[in-house]
């Protein structure tokens, strides 16, 4: 009986996942999809930043100073979540691609990272 209750507790436990640890990710690639038409456009000069930072992603630009975008939830091992966002990472940070999907685009970033 006993074995079967911790086998029961540990199939309902929720599962933890680790928080993203504190990065700074600067994009390389941009490809703009369009969700009506799927005609892509790819950006040549990009420098978004994504800094991370105790759980939160704050976000900056050339022409905009930067601002906390959201909070960061990993959904599965490597895969976190932030707003409209998906955020992939290989399994040492240094990489990753970013998905950004709202009704009037859709925009996937590959981007490098560096813990800070």
């Amino acid at each position: 009986m006993k074995r079967l209750l911790a086998i029961a507790l540990m199939v309902m436990a929720p599962t933890v996942y680790a928080s993203v640890p504190d990065l700074i990710c600067r994009e390389l690639r941009v490809v703009l999809v369009n969700p009506g038409t799927l005609r892509t456009t790819e950006l040549k000069d990009t420098r978004t930043l994504y800094r991370f930072k105790a759980g939160d992603l704050y976000l900056s630009t050339p022409d905009r100073s930067e601002y906390r975008y959201n909070k960061v939830e990993q959904q599965e091992p490597s895969r976190y979540s932030s707003g409209h966002k998906t955020l992939l990472f290989e399994a040492d940070f240094r990489r990753g691609t970013f998905v950004h999907v709202y009704t009037d685009e859709i925009r996937v970033s590959l981007v490098s990272c560096n813990r800070t």
